[in-house]
This record gives structure tokens, sequence and C-alpha cells, in this order.
């Protein structure tokens, strides 16, 4: 039996796309030997793995800290855990 294929991006909840979903490893970076992954749009995985979060826009930013404050994840606050994990095992790699 296959598995079913994923229908919602998990960061911002869109549906996917055919041939247009990602694989992103959460909540341990690939580079820090994860294996769990997790589907994504190609907007949001570019998000997570191309731009620093000083470039994201104020909208952005404050939708992110809204998400974390209010309990209730959105698409912004998902990114910004994913990055902050991210950034926690490379800092963790580079201390060993």
């Amino acid at each position: 039996m296959s598995k079913k294929p994923p229908e919602y991006c998990f960061y911002c909840d869109a549906a996917l796309a055919r041939g247009r979903t990602e694989f992103d490893h959460y909540p341990v970076p690939h580079s820090a030997g994860g294996k769990e992954t997790v589907a994504a749009c190609i907007v949001c995985h570019d998000q997570k793995d191309r731009f620093n979060v000083d470039s994201w826009s104020v909208d952005a930013l404050s939708g992110a800290i809204s998400g974390l404050i209010s309990g209730e994840p959105n698409r912004w606050s998902r990114l910004l855990l994913a990055k902050a994990k991210k950034l926690q095992h490379t800092r963790i790699a580079e201390e060993e």
C-alpha cells in the first residue's frame, strides 16, 4: 500500500500542487542529521532556506511574533521556528 501524498504545506497550509512539493527536514535540519520531513510549497521552502529573517517585511515579522505570542501558529511563526531550529543546530555543531 502506498503512502498518501501530502495535500497541504506544513508552513502556510496551502494546497500542494502535484510536482510543486518539496520536503523540508523538520524539526531537525538535514545538516544536523535530521531524517524527518514535512511537505512544503516551493515558496515557503525558499523563504525558509534562502532568505534571512532580516530581509522579511515588517508584516511578516509581526505575523511571526503574533503567532508565537497567541499560541496559534501561522505561516510566519512556523517559518521563524524552523529557521531558529536550524540556527540552533548549526551553533551546536560549531561548538563541538
